[in-house]
């Protein structure tokens, strides 16, 4: 199964790209980077899930550690870009209501631009 992950830091961001399948085989291949950005103080993570083509119960399960982790560091983690299939695995494990999920790249910006003036 083809899959890519890329990154990219934009402004104060760590910005993951997600391309492809993401199942039990491949996510060994995004779990440690993610998990690593997630332990930063204060990190700044989206994952663009716009190339994503699926993901599976461990891929979600990775995303909902890292956002705990971020959280209890003083960071946030957003979703941004997901397609009907990766919408629908969101909203099966509810995972919708727990993790923070905006549409696009400048909704994150927003997002976290909301964040900041909270504190």
């Amino acid at each position: 199964m083809p899959f890519d992950l890329s990154e990219e830091v934009r402004d104060e961001y760590t910005i993951l790209f997600l391309q492809g399948v993401y199942n039990t085989q491949t996510i060994k291949h995004m779990k440690p980077r993610l998990y690593e950005l997630a332990e930063e103080w204060g990190c700044k993570i989206i994952v663009d899930l716009n190339e994503a083509l699926f993901i599976d119960v461990s891929c979600l399960g990775a995303f909902l550690k890292a956002h705990r982790t971020e959280l209890r560091r003083g960071g946030n983690i957003v979703f941004v870009n997901r397609n009907d299939h990766i919408r629908n695995a969101f909203e099966a494990v509810q995972m919708d209501r727990i993790l923070n999920i905006v549409p696009n790249l400048a909704e994150a910006h927003d997002f976290f631009a909301a964040k900041e003036e909270a504190i």
